[in-house]
């Protein structure tokens, strides 16, 4: 036999279990050329259907360097993200079917590719999601867009680094959740988030405002917390009760500390359309003024619709009290907002179009004797680019317009922000 009649065989003797033969057969077709990449898959599989998988990952390893095709890379790739997780190493076993799946040789082997991953992180103690992202904004810094603002009956000119600045941001997100224990009705985890703001000011905002420091704007938070989710006997929806303390850095400055609490409830109103209520409490100290501390509560919906297309609208409305000491802390929000999320992307590109109003009354305010009325409205739109792809992840473009009018002038502001954001596909 010559040496493709050797690699076909061997896969026939795996094929049939006949594992020791295969693995001699790979054995003595690696003697003669140790880079054969077809040889080195056969190897890891017959070591790994041998049940001796840290010596077939080994293997697997070495045939994914010698490759030279998509389909050998593919199938060691998926040989080394199986050896791994036999070996309980979840999180490198989802890198390499993420390997796998990029190097997929048609559309079978990649949605097998993804099928593995999803399984692997089902099992998975450990999960981590994170986004990175870059956005070019015309108000980076939350500034007014009035020019003026009266102060018991007298115009005064505001400062221009009040006014909004536009530049560069930056942004980092991270989310842990790790499973300490479960059961057939639920599970308990340990919970863990990061976020991360930086800033870069534009040329024209450092020539209106010389004295601006992008810096000061920078917005950092952390959170630990704890969460038990859990579906009720009747098996009606699923409860999640959830608690963490955080702390917020702006400026790169210790701002506040916080303590919440959570109850939300996920259940299917219709079969194609699902429902999320949510319940929280928040209890926020600040490090630079005592008198600034409040309690927030939150009450918030969603409901998700999936049309035949496999389109998916989603609403979303929240209630916000905040309650403080200082009367222009306390306010009334109320959010609603409007995602249409299409399934099939047009030219390659997936749109979701997004609209969203929120009013906030507050019944003081620290500018003028009277009480508040700020009326916001975003319209935005996401384009996923699918077509573009490394390891799963692909770009998303963001643009989004937002314009708060209010009854004081100081606190009117426009924004339009275009941005760029990686996302995991699976």
């Amino acid at each position: 036999m010559d040496r493709d009649q050797s690699i076909l065989l061997g896969r026939e003797l795996l094929a049939d279990n006949k594992t020791d033969i295969a693995l001699a057969l790979a054995r003595a077709l690696i003697a003669r050329d140790p880079q054969d990449p077809d040889a080195l898959v056969l190897m890891a599989a017959a070591l790994q259907q041998s049940g001796k998988h840290k010596e077939a990952r080994k293997s697997a390893r070495d045939a994914f360097t010698a490759s030279t095709t998509e389909h050998q890379k593919y199938e060691s790739a998926m040989l080394v993200g199986r050896s791994d997780f036999h070996g309980r190493a979840y999180m490198r076993s989802q890198y390499w079917l993420r390997r796998a799946a990029q190097a997929a040789p048609d559309p079978q082997a990649r949605q097998a590719a993804e099928r593995n991953f999803r399984y692997v992180k089902r099992v998975n103690p450990l999960r981590l999601r994170f986004s990175a992202g870059v956005k070019s904004s015309s108000n980076v810094n939350g500034g007014t867009s009035a020019d003026t603002i009266n102060l018991f009956g007298l115009p005064f000119q505001i400062n221009q680094g009040s006014r909004a600045l536009s530049g560069t941001e930056y942004a980092l997100d991270f989310d842990l959740r790790y499973r300490l224990a479960q059961t057939k009705k639920g599970e308990t985890a340990l919970t863990a988030e990061m976020e991360s703001r930086t800033y870069s000011l534009s040329s024209d905002s450092r020539r209106k405002a010389p004295n601006a420091r992008a810096s000061d704007y920078s917005f950092q938070r952390m959170e630990v917390g704890l969460a038990r989710r859990f579906t009720p006997g009747s098996g009606k929806g699923v409860y999640e009760i959830a608690g963490a303390v955080g702390r917020i850095w702006y400026g790169g400055k210790t701002t506040s500390d916080y303590t919440s609490l959570s109850l939300s409830h996920g259940f299917q109103l219709f079969p194609a359309t699902g429902a999320r209520l949510s319940f929280s409490v928040d209890r926020q100290i600040r490090h630079n003024s005592a008198a600034r501390a409040a309690y927030v509560y939150e009450l918030e919906g969603q409901v998700a619709h999936e049309f035949s297309n496999k389109d998916r609208m989603i609403f979303l409305g929240s209630l916000k009290q905040t309650d403080a000491d200082v009367s222009y802390i306390r306010n009334t929000a109320l959010s609603a907002d409007l995602i249409y999320s299409m399934a099939k992307p047009v030219f390659g590109v997936r749109f979701s179009p997004t609209v969203g109003l929120e009013q906030r009354r507050y019944p003081d305010d620290i500018y003028q004797n009277t009480s508040r009325r700020d009326l916001t409205k975003r319209l935005g739109i996401a384009a996923s680019f699918d077509n573009v792809e490394y390891l799963g992840f692909s770009p998303t473009l963001h643009v989004e317009f937002s314009d708060t009018e209010s009854n004081v002038s100081i606190h009117e502001r426009q924004s339009l922000d275009v941005f760029l954001k990686i996302n995991s596909r699976f």
